[in-house]
This record gives structure tokens, sequence and C-alpha cells, in this order.
């Protein structure tokens, strides 16, 4: 169920990077509303003449974690012809079916534009909209989401926002990506058999219109450009586990890599070719194993 409201705030664009402004925006009382909320809840924001159509999730703790006041603050950028509560529905996080779960915070804005020059703005505008939260419930860690067209804006965010971890699917970054983290996780998950995205432009991706290329890399650039930025040793240590094989990356300054190839990538979203926009909380029957599954193990986030 979508709980559906608007609330409307001016601010210039220019105040885009200043994040305390985000303070007087929304009240304790509000977020309070907010956080307890069985609810998905969509809001429309107005910066200057623009409008922004938001998402907020707060998935309510469980079992041993009950009592805990902290949360893990998820980003969710979409992809083509999506919303971020498309891919929060068939993310499989919304309710696990385990008996002991964190409190998950969810926080997404529809996009249109996916270019390198929008992101910066929603970037931006994300971590405003997230800054009022922190005061009430404390941040245990940061994730940030993105799928298809979202690979790109998710890698720009949780880079310039210094978040803990970063999970990304079947897309891939800005060709002009030059942002190099610190202390960041990314588990990359990507095809190499399949056209929806391109393992290897050369010799893969076919389709007359690709527009997951845009302004992008493919899958092999993608890897190269996320070993640079991470400063990561070139040559991976590679296995086999839970129906991928696994390269994970010797990383500087505090970064860690793992890239998941598949062959597939109808398995790595809970419910993918099931999902329904009318329905809330599909778990759907991925095919191997979801990327929650890798979330969980990678990244202690449940």
């Amino acid at each position: 169920m979508i709980k559906k409201f608007e609330t409307k705030i001016a601010l210039s664009a220019a105040l885009l990077a200043s994040l305390p402004m985000a303070s007087a925006a929304i009240d304790r009382q509000a977020i309070e509303k907010d956080v307890a909320s069985a609810s998905v809840i969509a809001r429309e924001l107005q910066v200057g003449e623009k409008k922004f159509n938001l998402t907020f999730y707060s998935r309510k703790p469980k079992g041993v974690f009950s009592s805990l006041s902290s949360a893990d603050y998820v980003e969710l950028w979409h992809g083509k012809d999506q919303t971020p509560y498309a891919l929060l529905n068939i993310s499989g996080l919304t309710q696990e079916p385990a008996d002991n779960l964190r409190r998950l915070m969810f926080f997404g804005i529809e996009m249109d534009d996916f270019s390198s020059t929008d992101t910066k703005k929603h970037s931006r505008l994300m971590q405003m909209i997230k800054a009022p939260y922190y005061k009430h419930v404390q941040p245990r860690q940061q994730l940030v989401l993105g799928y298809d067209l979202g690979v790109a804006p998710a890698f720009s965010s949780a880079c310039a926002s210094k978040s803990s971890s970063l999970v990304v699917s079947s897309g891939g970054l800005y060709i002009d990506e030059s942002c190099e983290p610190t202390g960041l996780k990314v588990v990359y998950s990507v095809n190499i058999t399949e056209q929806v995205y391109p393992w290897d432009i050369n010799t893969v991706f076919t389709s007359s219109e690709p527009y997951s290329l845009t302004e992008r890399l493919d899958g092999i650039q993608t890897v190269s450009k996320l070993v640079k930025l991470m400063s990561c040793k070139d040559e991976p240590i590679t296995n086999e586990g839970y129906g991928a094989t696994v390269d994970r990356y010797s990383c500087s300054n505090g970064n860690e890599l793992v890239v998941l190839k598949n062959n597939y990538s109808h398995h790595q979203w809970n419910g993918y070719l099931l999902v329904d926009r009318s329905t809330f909380n599909q778990y759907g029957a991925p095919y191997k194993v979801p990327l929650t599954n890798w979330i969980f193990q990678e990244l202690d986030v449940r």
C-alpha cells in the first residue's frame, strides 16, 4: 500500500548543496510519523520550478533487533521504465523471511534523466532529504542500491556521500566518472551472456538502441574503472559461489570490490519476473541465488 501526500519546500536550486537546510524541512513529529508508518510513503518535493517524486519506507525491526534505535539507511537508484517503488518492491529487502531483522530505511528519488549532470543534483538532494532522519534514527551503516541506468548514479552518490556499502547490478559507470571512494565496499553483479546489459560491447551487445550504454561503460570497462578508482590490484582472487563466478579484488584506502559474474540477470532480484505494482512485499521465486543473499553475506544488511 502506498500512502500519498504532498509537501512543498521553498528552496532555490542553489541550496541543494547545503545539506543542513534540510533540518528545517521536516520536524521531529513528522519524522517519527514516517518511521512508524507501515506504508510506503510517496511525496512530491518542489525545488524552485522543478518537482521531484520521492519514495520513503521504514521496514520495522524484529526479533533480537527490535529494541535497537539504529537503522541501516538504503538509497534506491532505479533503472529505465522503473521507479524507486518498483525497485524497492522487487529488491527482496522489504520483508525477508527471517526471525531477526534490523530496521531498514529506504529513500528514493524518481529520475527521468539519467545523465551525469542530473545525477549530481539528485545525489545532493538525496543527502539533504536523509539528513534530518539521522538526528532521530542513528545510522548504523549506509547502503546504496543501483540497477540498470541507476548503477552510474548509485556509484556517484555512494562515493560523494562516503557511504559504506554499494550494491549495483546490470549497469555500468559513467564514462567520465572520476570520484575515488574511501572505505567503500562494492558488490557489482553483472550478467556475461545476455544482451540486457553488455559485459563486452564488442562481442555481446547487438541491440539497435543500446540505451544502457548512454554515457556509460560496458561490464568489462566498468570493472576496470572500479579497480582504478578504488585503488585495487589488477588481478582478483576468483572462485565459484552461489551460482556465480566471484572475483575478489584487494584494494587500498579501506575499499573492497566483489564482482559477481552471472549467466542470467533474472535471478538477481526477488520476484523480478513476477512483480506487480499493485502488490507490495513480493518475495517471488528468483532463479538461483538473489542479490539479497549476497547483501546479507557480504554487507551484513538484513
